[in-house]
């Protein structure tokens, strides 16, 4: 499966190790993401640490609940072995 981010760059899903939705803290704001890390990278197992080396940036979203819909939605995708998902935009605040 081919990934477009949000950016419309496009991940082939074969050069992934996992993706995972992270919380965190930018500039003081809260932010919900989902990323994936290529095989290159580090351990992944501490979401909570610095997120940098080998990470890709899916998508960044308003909240918790939204970035779990998109999350689902990609999973679905991959269960349908779709081809092609295009990572949404978050919904308008």
């Amino acid at each position: 499966m081919t990934i477009i981010t949000q950016d419309g760059d496009l991940v082939n899903y074969d050069n992934v190790k996992q993706i995972s939705a992270f919380a965190g803290e930018v500039d003081k704001t809260d932010i919900f993401a989902i990323l994936a890390f290529d095989l290159n990278s580090k351990s992944v197992d501490d979401l909570s640490g610095e997120i940098t080396d080998g990470a890709i940036w899916l998508g960044m979203y308003n909240d918790a609940e939204e970035c779990d819909k998109v999350l689902a939605g990609l999973i679905a995708a991959f269960a349908a072995d779709s081809r092609i998902y295009q990572m949404p935009e978050p919904a308008a605040e």
